[in-house]
């Protein structure tokens, strides 16, 4: 049975992977950072994070429907932000977000106990912020329970 609990520890734990190394699921596909295991649960604001790059995961809000005889469908909206620490603010973003994507386009196949999870959007703050630069995913995942 698959909880919010599972598919938040799911995505920490994809998106640790994220080590500037070559990609576990595709030998093609080079990291672009190293988040250095810099993946964790809940927000921050940049003056009270202390590594960069990092990826913070937070879970929105969480709905449910019932159809059929017991049946639920549960669907988690969550938002992950990327932060670096880069003069090239908006590179550096665009690159992080692209290892994001990378690891959201696997995890389907990864846990197929998820009936969908996917990408809503995605935004950079354009250098708002310089030097410090943050991509914001906002995610959604169907689960059944």
């Amino acid at each position: 049975m698959t909880t919010s609990v599972d598919i938040v520890n799911a995505l920490l734990r994809e998106f640790s992977r994220i080590d500037g190394g070559v990609s576990p699921y595709d030998p093609d596909y080079r990291f672009n950072y190293n988040v250095h295991r810099d993946v964790y649960r809940g927000y921050k604001f940049f003056d009270e994070i202390e590594s960069f790059p990092s990826i913070y995961v937070t879970v929105e809000r969480e709905d449910y429907f019932n159809y059929g005889d017991r049946n639920k469908f549960h669907v988690l909206t969550m938002e992950a932000r990327g932060y670096t620490l880069d003069q090239a603010i908006e590179e550096s973003g665009e690159l992080l977000a692209a290892d994001m994507e990378h690891i959201m386009k696997w995890l389907k196949k990864v846990y197929p106990e998820f009936e969908e999870i996917r990408i809503l959007s995605v935004e950079t703050d354009a250098g708002l912020n310089a030097p410090y630069g943050v991509t914001i995913f906002k995610l959604e995942a169907l689960y059944q329970r």
